[in-house]
């Protein structure tokens, strides 16, 4: 299914609903007969081969594009000044209200707008190219910029909702005036936070496309229940928590062209699921392609019968991918860096996990300050260096490696594994 106008995009509900389909087992009710391993290999590229040449075959008009584009709402009209300097927070959410049953477009002409926190109705084209969405200084742990959770905007319902688009957008985090945030202080304080009830089976259907995160003192793109997610063309750089992070259970998300990096941040992809979904799951859906993480993590931790498929993934160390229960987790074409000889790069309970020509590369020498922080010593880092972490420089000393490690673990004691104690994102209510 496609969104707006493109004769040529991603169908990220397709790819959900051939999920059933990849995750069908090896041995169906239907089939005569267990398969053997390598019929079974051939069935799961089959299954690949098929799910990603929906995922990018050309579509037509889309079939639910937005009513009333044509009448698009303008976000100065309703008072919004895009000066950088005047809260604009009220005119925007007016001008979101405004729009009826039948969804619309809203438009951000070219402009700074501070803004602290407003609700995303759903069914709304949210299109801001050259807009520059400003957090304003010392905002609260709870102020999240554009919430799907705000009270009065919440989905709860068995049916999916209609779409969100957020697109064009420069969302501006500006940590360097909020409170103290480098110990989880602010950790709920996301760019935009996605969430419906995980007491209905319905999902909040998102797409987010060409926007650029920066300078956030919690998540760029936080994800948690019951949410159907694109993102694509999208980069976060210097985020504090992460580019992407999904954190709750019943979801799906297809990423494509993703980009997360920073030096005083390094901005990663978090997926470490702490609270479940509509029938209590914890099992999500991810699909990845053409990401790059040049400077951040890579940290995929799913349960239950998850399903992640990556391809084009390059991530510098450290790596951590935990694949619990009878998830199923497959890399084809990726690059992992290893890094320092550290808690990092780690493969944990692998189950049904494979790396298809995937290269595993050892770093070049890092600088000694960035080697100390990786190791959790920026503490006993003399000041001079530690300042150098976030202003590279060819001159500064740098840390010959040592070792170059890929830790591998089992469960053999047959117990269930124990979830992350991860701090939770559970939205209020």
């Amino acid at each position: 299914m496609a969104f707006g106008k493109s004769k040529r995009t991603v169908r990220g509900l397709d790819v959900i609903q051939l999920i059933a389909f990849l995750r069908c087992p090896f041995a169906c009710p239907h089939s005569s007969g267990s398969l053997n391993s390598d019929q079974s290999r051939i069935t799961v590229w089959l299954r690949l081969i098929v799910l990603f040449a929906v995922c990018f075959m050309p579509v037509g008009e889309a079939s639910d594009s937005f009513a009333a584009e044509a009448a698009a709402i303008d976000v100065t009209k309703f008072g919004a000044k895009a000066d950088g300097e005047t809260d604009d927070t009220a005119a925007v959410q007016k001008a979101i209200d405004s729009v009826g049953a039948t969804g619309g477009t809203v438009v951000f002409p070219p402009g700074t707008y501070r803004i602290t926190s407003v609700g995303m109705k759903a069914g709304v084209r949210y299109l801001g190219y050259g807009a520059t969405i400003r957090r304003p200084a010392k905002q609260g742990k709870w102020v999240r910029t554009f919430d799907s959770w705000k009270p009065g905007y919440q989905h709860s319902n068995d049916k999916d909702s209609a779409a969100i688009h957020i697109e064009g957008f420069d969302f501006d985090g500006n940590r360097a005036e909020q409170d103290k945030y480098d110990q989880h202080e602010l950790e709920q304080a996301h760019l935009i936070f996605l969430a419906a009830d995980p007491a209905k089976a319905g999902r909040l259907r998102v797409r987010i496309t060409n926007c650029t995160f920066r300078d956030c003192v919690a998540d760029a793109i936080s994800i948690y229940t019951n949410v159907e997610a694109q993102i694509s063309n999208c980069t976060a750089i210097d985020c504090f928590r992460g580019g992407m992070v999904l954190g709750g259970g019943y979801s799906r998300v297809q990423m494509t062209n993703f980009i997360a990096r920073g030096k005083t941040h390094p901005t990663g992809i978090d997926v470490e699921v702490d609270g479940g979904g509509f029938g209590g799951t914890y099992a999500v859906e991810l699909l990845m392609d053409n990401v790059s993480l040049p400077d951040g993590d890579f940290d995929v931790g799913v349960l239950g019968d998850s399903v992640v498929l990556g391809s084009k993934i390059v991530a510098k160390a450290p790596f951590n991918v935990y694949g619990g229960g009878t998830a199923r987790l497959s890399f084809s074409d990726c690059e992992f860096g290893l890094g320092v000889f550290s808690g990092g790069n780690r493969i944990a309970l692998p189950g049904d996990m494979t790396f298809r020509n995937c290269r595993f590369t050892v770093e070049p020498d890092r600088p000694v300050a960035e080697v100390a922080r990786l190791q959790g010593a920026a503490a006993t880092t003399p000041q001079s260096l530690a300042t150098s972490a976030t202003k590279p420089d060819a001159r500064e000393p740098r840390a010959p490696q040592q070792f170059a490690a890929a830790h591998i673990f089992w469960n053999i004691s047959g117990s269930e594994p124990r979830r992350s104690s991860r701090s939770s994102s559970t939205p209020t209510r």
